[in-house]
């Protein structure tokens, strides 16, 4: 052990040497009033295909008048609007379909459901069905049965549809509530771990943007095991994807602080 933490040292120093100050490259200024003095508004996520690092969707939210999907194909440099179709431009998450590489699959959250465009941006379609789900608030991969799934944490639980071209969406429910703003998941072996703050019955009032630490084993499309710890409140959790028994989460029970607490035994301590 001793020797391999020696054999890691130059390469940290060597990454820590080479870091670079960050740059703010936007959105802003995109199409607001005749003068474009504006913003895009709140960005509630941003995607980019691992192939195409140039290629940049961001979802902006709450300015009424640059809402909607965000496009850059320059890493940031300039922003061009991207919703062409999109009725519902309050955007919570943005997701890029892993059967396309190229980034031409996108997915987006909303409070009415899902929507998808197969053109880059250039056109979106409500993906049918997704309205009974209400408020879509992240996205991420999973697996079900050996079986790669796209998961979308929802008001109406947490919904999933196989990668494949002729799958179709299901809904896992719980009794522990659902719409976290975000949803971390590990993969062991051909099950999927989730982590989550829900806000749900044993916890009001509910803090603001949480609740309590809420751990679920998927076991089918429609079923998973769930384990909740009430006294764990929350506002965002991360599950290792290595290891479905640490998560990290903070705390925001500690009044005017939120830290970071660790459990790397599921929860026991």
């Amino acid at each position: 052990m001793m020797m391999r933490a020696a054999l890691l040292l130059p390469t940290v120093a060597a990454v820590a040497t080479a870091a670079t100050p960050w740059e703010h490259v936007g959105p802003r200024n995109i199409f607001d009033d005749e003068d474009m003095n504006g913003e895009a508004g709140t960005l509630a996520d941003a995607a980019s295909p691992a192939a195409n690092p140039d290629l940049i969707y961001a979802g902006g939210r709450n300015n009424g008048a640059s809402p909607g999907v965000l496009k850059s194909t320059d890493m940031g440099r300039h922003w061009v609007k991207a919703s062409n179709g999109l009725l519902d431009t309050r955007i919570n998450a943005i997701f890029l379909h892993p059967g396309e590489s190229d980034g031409s699959h996108v997915m987006v959250g909303t409070s009415s459901g899902v929507w998808q465009s197969t053109s880059g941006g250039a056109s979106w379609a409500h993906v049918n069905g997704t309205a009974a789900y209400g408020q879509v608030t992240s996205f991420a991969l999973g697996r079900i049965g050996g079986a790669e799934h796209i998961l979308a944490s929802t008001a109406a639980g947490i919904a999933n549809i196989p990668v494949t071209p002729d799958g179709e969406w299901a809904v896992i429910n719980s009794t522990y509530g659902h719409d976290p703003h975000q949803l971390s998941v590990a993969v062991d072996g051909d099950t999927t771990v989730l982590a989550m703050c829900p806000c749900w019955a044993a916890v009001k009032p509910c803090p603001a943007y949480g609740g309590s630490v809420v751990l679920g084993t998927i076991t089918s499309p429609t079923s998973a095991d769930w384990r909740a710890f009430p006294a764990l409140t929350c506002h965002v959790t991360a599950i290792d994807p290595n290891d479905k028994t640490h998560f990290i989460y903070s705390n925001g029970s500690v009044t005017g602080k939120i830290p970071i607490w660790e459990s790397r035994d599921c929860g026991k301590t």
